[in-house]
């Protein structure tokens, strides 16, 4: 999904742009800071958003990748599951709702004033 979004995002910016720019003398990064940062920085940001989104609550990579001494929130949901304390892996699992929401609505707010801004 975020190639999809990066790439819809660099097919809409015209070469035409970065070819005057060139033309006219500006250098590679400084290209890349005034021209194609601020027009496919949306989609970057959105990205971003949808990959942590999807990757939060996966549980095999959240499993791997904790450190021994200290248990993220998709494991210690299941290993209370696991031990019958459902009211604490319920709890754990609305909390972590609660707060995927508020990041969405957060980045919805985000986009839009960055939206606006163009």
């Amino acid at each position: 999904m975020a190639v999809r979004l990066q790439m819809g995002a660099l097919g809409q910016v015209s070469e035409n742009l970065v070819t005057a720019a060139s033309v006219t003398g500006v250098g590679f990064f400084r290209r890349i800071r005034s021209i194609l940062l601020p027009l496919v920085g949306p989609a970057v940001i959105s990205a971003f958003a949808a990959v942590l989104a999807a990757s939060v609550f996966d549980l095999a990579g959240a499993t791997m990748l904790a450190p021994p001494s200290f248990d993220t929130l998709p494991v210690e949901i299941l290993a209370e599951y696991e031990k019958g304390d459902y009211g604490y892996a319920t709890a754990g699992a609305m909390i972590s709702m609660v707060l995927m929401i508020i990041l969405v609505a957060f980045s919805q707010i985000v986009g839009k004033r960055l939206m606006r801004q163009k």
